[in-house]
């Protein structure tokens, strides 16, 4: 998967444009269980104290990965843990510094590595290096690897579920077309999960399904193509932040204001500008501050020889235009 494209599923997935990505990036549906990295307890792990970590963060500085960074900090100093973070300074994902950052961590003989998985191939060897050198290692928004002790982030199966149901709860038939990354993966969880709740709906019927391969230049010109082929269409659906402003430019070329709308993920997409421009029909939000307590939380637990799930799904919600100001007015959702 495109490393800055994943990077946007479940945050967006949802990072915008700058970063060609959304943050993106996790489906906790997918099962480790029986994997290596199947979280038990620490008496068959390593049964041995957490005294320092390291988050080896995607982008630091977007909105997002920031609050997660913050919020990680902030829970492993609270419980005596020494914290340390590291990544870019600029707006684009380095998968090399990461790797590069993950593998010093492991010579420094921190405790306990956490990271966002851009590539398995990339992310699965160093993780299995860590692990064998007695390091606990958590992902957040991942799903794909296999060496990690425990995953936390947005589960891409209730993700698809509660867009079913967001999308039913506009009144009128909604003919749904989807436009996102590729037929595996997140995306496929995302997209399956939508149509098995969709059955209860009778006002849902799909029309379309398109790919654009992680390339958001694809997006204006698959979403015209949808609309040309599918007269009927009247609703979008996409897991991937990134994708919104290309759908909403291409609804507009297309006149099809207040006619065709996007239900899509991130606040941080051009979300709420097409909410007020009377397309956008509602958005994902997530609990970034919990994204960055819950692995901590974990290991904790998993270092004192308690068993906590290999994946743990921490709080989603859609915004709409009638709901968007009570669910962002804590700071929690975002």
């Amino acid at each position: 998967m495109h490393a800055r494209r994943y990077v946007r599923y479940a945050l967006n997935t949802a990072i915008i444009t700058t970063l060609s990505a959304g943050v993106t990036a996790c489906s906790n549906a997918i099962d480790t269980a029986t994997g290596p990295a199947a979280a038990k307890s620490s008496a068959t792990s390593l049964a041995k104290p957490i005294k320092s970590m390291l988050f080896v963060n995607p982008l630091p500085n977007y909105p997002a990965w920031k609050t997660i960074g913050q919020c990680m900090k902030a829970e492993a100093e609270k419980n005596g843990i020494t914290f340390s973070q590291a990544g870019p300074n600029g707006n684009d994902m380095d998968t090399k510094l990461m790797i590069d950052r993950l593998q010093q961590g492991i010579s420094s003989k921190i405790d306990a590595l956490v990271t966002f998985p851009a590539s398995a191939e990339q992310f699965d060897p160093v993780f299995a290096q860590a692990r064998a050198a007695g390091a606990y290692v958590a992902t957040v928004e991942g799903g794909q690897t296999k060496n990690q002790n425990i995953n936390a982030g947005t589960s891409f199966e209730q993700f698809g579920q509660l867009a079913a149901k967001t999308v039913a709860a506009k009144p009128g038939q909604q003919n749904v077309a989807f436009l996102t990354q590729g037929p595996t993966g997140p995306d496929a969880i995302f997209v399956n999960a939508f149509k098995e709740a969709a059955k209860q709906y009778s006002s849902i019927k799909i029309v379309d399904t398109r790919y654009d391969s992680g390339d958001v230049t694809k997006t204006i010109d698959l979403a015209t193509a949808l609309m040309t082929a599918h007269p009927e269409l009247n609703h979008f659906v996409t897991n991937e932040g990134a994708a919104t402003p290309g759908i909403i430019a291409a609804i507009k070329q297309k006149s099809q204001v207040s006619k065709v709308f996007l239900t899509t993920n991130s606040i941080y997409s051009g979300s709420v500008e097409g909410m007020k421009a009377g397309i956008v029909h509602s958005f994902l939000l997530q609990n970034m501050c919990e994204i960055g307590r819950a692995p901590v939380d974990a290991l904790i637990k998993l270092s004192k020889g308690e068993t906590v799930p290999s994946n743990i799904s921490t709080p989603i919600d859609f915004a709409t235009a009638s709901t968007v100001d009570s669910l962002t007015k804590s700071g929690d959702l975002q």
